[in-house]
């Protein structure tokens, strides 16, 4: 190959790239008519939020811990012989949708690993793994799992990065895997319900109204409330408090966007989902 022919192949090559990062840039984007914040201030509940993983098949007991130690998460859920106040034993599947990065097809994984992984890798402090493409089921609790952790730095941060579960304790109770929050990224993260009477968590029911909280020190967030699986409210904001006086299940989705033009969000990056609150029907 001529010198020539190998400059013109570097330079489509790098048209290619360019484009192809451009283009991850623009996308998923979706079209929605955002509601006005009406309010923003929540009492803060005393609850011990944990953090955990949840499906590891991992051997290696002090590898685990380690791992633990670096991602500053609680407790991770798995296939272990031997349990501790950390690794806790899983008895039983719960009934929810279990969603991981290795349900995505190796195309799509790859087309992130390059388009959106490596430029923000190696030149920018904020990268973006296929977590933030990852689909949950509405009205229905989602749980992630992470079935083991890679020998590599480079894989595991690419392969688990920051997604967790998390999940709220009331002190000196017990913890259900099931009434989580599914949470990719560093960013502070709360989801919860209130009222005079007490507060609500994702998974619990309540027969009275409340006001459903969604806060997060994210830029650029989207928050889509659903109602018994179908869009109830959006919000174009980092923050917001939401008057519940229908009876249903209410789960919350989080999105960060680039860019927005009008109604259009372009560049969408899903950040957390919520097991539903339902609010229901008291019988006598």
């Amino acid at each position: 190959m001529s010198l020539k022919t190998l400059r013109k192949v570097i330079e489509v090559f790098i048209t290619i790239y360019i484009w192809g990062f451009i283009f991850s840039s623009f996308i998923p984007f979706g079209y929605f008519e955002t509601y006005i914040v009406k309010e923003t201030l929540a009492p803060r509940p005393f609850v011990e939020k944990v953090s955990f993983l949840y499906g590891l098949r991992e051997k290696d007991t002090e590898k685990v811990l380690n791992f633990l130690d670096e991602k500053n998460i609680d407790i991770a859920y798995g296939f272990f012989r031997r349990e501790s106040p950390r690794l806790r034993r899983i008895e039983f599947i719960p009934p929810c949708s279990l969603i991981s990065v290795e349900n995505m097809s190796e195309i799509k994984k790859l087309l992130i690993f390059i388009f959106e992984y490596l430029p923000k890798k190696f030149f920018s402090g904020e990268i973006y793994t296929p977590h933030y493409y990852m689909k949950t089921f509405t009205g229905v609790c989602n749980i992630y799992i992470t079935k083991e952790i890679p020998d590599s730095k480079f894989l595991e941060e690419f392969f688990i990065n920051s997604s967790k579960n998390i999940t709220y304790r009331r002190y000196f109770s017990e913890i259900y895997p099931e009434r989580n929050i599914i949470h990719n990224g560093f960013e502070k993260l709360d989801i919860y319900g209130f009222s005079p009477r007490s507060f609500y968590y994702p998974g619990e029911r309540t027969f009275y109204n409340f006001k459903l909280y969604v806060g997060t020190n994210l830029r650029n967030s989207l928050i889509i409330i659903y109602k018994d699986d179908k869009i109830f409210r959006i919000y174009d904001s980092n923050r917001a408090v939401v008057d519940i006086k229908e009876f249903g299940n209410y789960s919350v989705k989080v999105y960060k966007y680039k860019f927005k033009y009008l109604n259009y969000y372009f560049g969408l990056r899903f950040v957390a989902y919520s097991t539903p609150i339902s609010m229901e029907y008291k019988v006598e």
